[in-house]
């Protein structure tokens, strides 16, 4: 992709995401956007077709960042490494996402992230668990939702857990179930 449509990409996503700082986002409009990003709707309109994509886009960016890494591990990269590699993905781009997730048009973005952890969780399963269950997409997104939500709970609450805690708060809730997380709280709360 050419330098100058990634910069101009990067500049529509950025705009958005201050926008939506300020406004909520059936409240913003293209021409705000191009207003703020500095191009012209027709250049708006090579790259996407609506504001939702841009959305959509935030979140197949995240889709390949983890993709790249998990394709790097091959079958070695498991549930820990996602949840890892989701923990630095966010922390590198820590304002983008606290705008998104505490801004109240959050919906359309946590809509974008799902899609893009239902399917990374999708492909490590299948692909280094061997998982083939024709429920797979339901289980993915059981837990593509839960990681979401725990962000935006992280991300809300005025005395935030240090990110490594958050981290095995998730890895808790993936590998222990409700069951195990329950055992564990009473086991903690009791030393």
């Amino acid at each position: 992709m050419d330098i100058r449509v990634r910069n101009t990409m990067a500049a529509v996503r950025k705009s958005l995401i201050d926008l939506m700082g300020e406004e909520k986002f059936e409240n913003i409009t293209i021409s705000m956007l191009c207003k703020n990003a500095g191009i012209s709707r027709k250049t708006f309109y090579m790259h996407y077709a609506s504001l939702d994509d841009v959305i959509t886009d935030i979140g197949k960016d995240m889709y390949a960042q983890m993709s790249d890494r998990f394709k790097s591990k091959g079958s070695d990269y498991g549930m820990r490494d996602v949840l890892k590699d989701i923990n630095e993905i966010i922390s590198n781009n820590l304002d983008t996402y606290f705008k998104m997730a505490t801004s109240e048009s959050h919906h359309e973005f946590h809509i974008a992230l799902e899609i893009a952890f239902q399917k990374i969780v999708a492909d490590v399963c299948r692909n280094s668990y061997g998982l083939t269950s024709p429920n797979l997409e339901y289980y993915s997104t059981f837990f593509a939702s839960g990681i979401i939500s725990v962000y935006g709970k992280w991300f809300r609450s005025h005395e935030k857990q240090p990110k490594e805690k958050l981290e095995q708060i998730l890895y808790s809730c993936t590998f222990l179930g409700s069951d195990g997380i329950i055992r564990d709280g009473i086991k903690r709360q009791n030393q």
